[in-house]
């Protein structure tokens, strides 16, 4: 049975194994930085069975990561997790990507091209994506739906308070850890 809920720092190592399972090295110090500022309440874990089996990493209004284990794609749980994701905000950006796969995902779930770079990677390029909430109308005014302290049914827990007593880890620790991981000799 699939759940999804705000991630919590106690996740910290399995979702820093679904990282290293699933993103290049060359994003590391990204990884590390976006863990560092998480965003509690928008940042959602995907579990089966009480195990954490996909992330979404929010950070500074953008999703710096989303993933799900190879075992658990396809069947629609990148788009439920992007979902819970939406349900908490009323915009999000995405953060520089190339892959025209990710690209036409993303754009399938609302994300539009906000900017686009050079060249950087073969012949794709670069781009940065926004997602904004849909617009609310009703005969009297029109606005943006506020999403920030609302869930949906979707999201089956309670947001944790950003002034949890637990203690972040620096962006030096998370690079050692995920190191640690990518070796394979990390006891975590």
């Amino acid at each position: 049975m699939y759940a999804i809920h705000p991630l919590p720092h106690h996740d910290f190592h399995a979702v820093t194994r679904l990282f290293v399972e699933n993103f290049p090295k060359i994003d590391d110090n990204d990884f590390a930085n976006a863990w560092s500022s998480i965003d509690l309440c928008s940042s959602m874990g995907l579990y089966y069975n009480a195990t954490l089996v996909g992330f979404g990493l929010v950070s500074d209004g953008a999703v710096a990561f989303l993933t799900i284990d190879k075992a658990h794609r396809g069947g629609g749980n990148g788009t439920r997790l992007l979902q819970a994701i939406q349900a908490t905000c009323d915009e999000l950006t995405l953060k520089p990507v190339n892959c025209t796969q990710v690209i036409s995902w993303y754009k399938r779930h609302g994300f539009v091209i906000s900017r686009v770079f050079p060249f950087i990677h073969e012949d794709i390029p670069t781009c940065e994506m926004m997602w904004r909430a849909p617009i609310i109308t009703n005969s009297c005014s029109t606005t943006y739906s506020s999403r920030s302290t609302t869930r949906t049914s979707s999201v089956e827990s309670i947001c944790i308070s950003e002034a949890s007593d637990e203690i972040t880890p620096t962006v030096g620790e998370i690079l050692a850890v995920v190191d640690a991981v990518r070796r394979g000799t990390g006891e975590i």
